[in-house]
């Protein structure tokens, strides 16, 4: 049984903190689901039907209308509290550049990812906010959210690999023209430079 301790909605999808004491059977959404754990002991998702832990230090990714399920230890009684983001493909990709393709495309590689320190620090944050506030600042919880989900998507190698090359990408020297021209105008730092002139002859 899954009973929902606190729901928010709002243009990112939907957040929820879920006290979970038995499986789900597999069911797909439009929605781009990261579930992480929030206390109890450690358990399972199926992902695609390749079972993936969810631990203190792991996360399961799921993709638009990928096939998963809740697989509940087998402990009678033992509950473990899971907090679940139904993001917005559109959303995701507004708040992540590099994730423009999103609603065309997997958003994540991979089904499972490693929480480090800062990640799960974030999430720890969002868990308190729904466990204790009876209301959640609209503008709080999309900081949170935001955060949340830049560090678990620049936890995936392909994505941090994509993010990399694209600051490397804005980093590339600019037109011959105006290379030559950033050139003279450090070569006469000191001068008295008319830039129309500058402008002038480098055809700019």
């Amino acid at each position: 049984m899954s009973n929902a301790i606190k729901i928010c909605q709002g243009r990112f999808g939907r957040v929820a903190l879920l006290d979970m004491d038995a499986p789900l059977v597999a069911h797909a959404h439009h929605h781009c689901h990261v579930l992480m754990k929030a206390g109890g002991p450690d358990t399972f998702f199926s992902v695609r039907d390749a079972i993936h832990p969810l631990t203190a230090d792991t996360a399961v990714l799921v993709n638009s209308w990928e096939p998963h399920a809740y697989c509940h230890h087998d402990v009678p009684g033992v509950r473990t509290v899971i907090l679940a983001l139904y993001i917005e493909p559109g959303w995701l990709a507004e708040i992540h550049h590099p994730l423009a393709l999103a609603r065309q495309a997997h958003v994540f590689p991979q089904s499972c990812v490693c929480v480090k320190a800062p990640t799960r620090k974030i999430a720890d944050e969002l868990v308190m906010e729904l466990w204790w506030s009876d209301a959640i600042a609209a503008q709080r919880l999309e900081i949170l959210l935001f955060d949340l989900m830049v560090s678990v998507v620049g936890a995936i190698p392909y994505w941090s690999e994509l993010a990399a090359l694209k600051r490397c990408a804005t980093r590339r020297a600019p037109d011959p023209a105006v290379r030559r021209a950033i050139a003279y105008l450090r070569e006469h730092i000191a001068s008295d430079i008319d830039i129309d002139t500058v402008v002038a002859h480098f055809g700019l």
